[in-house]
């Protein structure tokens, strides 16, 4: 499978906070968790309240929702 093109919509406390697409292989929970941080940074949060946030992940273009990425704030 390895890199290829993704799309994710992170949501906070279950509401929508960002939508982008971005290259990564989706079964990397490191890198899932380093575009995770790199979103909430984006927009002014603090990387320590992660655990608020969610990240669905789909193949670029496609509708369905591949896996829910979550990480702890430890």
């Amino acid at each position: 499978m390895g890199r290829r093109a993704l799309d994710f919509t992170v949501r906070r406390r279950g509401s929508r906070f960002a939508d982008f697409t971005a290259e990564a292989d989706p079964r990397d929970p490191h890198e899932l968790r380093r575009l995770l941080d790199d979103a909430i940074r984006r927009d002014g949060w603090d990387a320590s309240r992660i655990g608020e946030f969610e990240m669905e992940v789909r193949y670029a273009g496609d509708g369905r929702v591949l896996t829910t990425f979550v990480a702890t704030d430890r």
